[in-house]
């Protein structure tokens, strides 16, 4: 069986306050794994983004937590948001709605 990590560009499995500049292109994944330290709730916190570089997709899986608001407005290259067993918390403004409904995955 294939690596599941192996199908993302940058595998984030820590908590990260602050990520001012984001230069990944293609898919990245949120999730708590066997690599996350003990205790850490992972806890990403993507609302000051400045510059994201052809960012397609964004997974958050397995107890993660993504927050998102304020800079993630200018934020265009997103092609896919994906919420699998995560958390996607939303404020200020995020995104048009209509153009969020187009984004958003949530699964069970």
């Amino acid at each position: 069986m294939r690596n599941p990590r192996l199908l993302f560009d940058k595998v984030i499995d820590y908590s990260v306050e602050d990520l001012i500049n984001l230069n990944v292109t293609g898919n990245i994944l949120i999730t708590r794994d066997a690599n996350t330290p003990a205790g850490d709730p992972v806890v990403v916190n993507l609302s000051n983004l400045a510059d994201v570089q052809a960012l397609s997709r964004i997974v958050v899986e397995n107890g993660a937590t993504v927050v998102a608001g304020g800079g993630l407005a200018s934020v265009g290259a997103i092609k896919n948001i994906t919420v699998d067993g995560g958390t996607l918390e939303l404020g200020g403004s995020v995104i048009a709605a209509n153009v969020l409904r187009a984004l958003l995955e949530i699964h069970g």
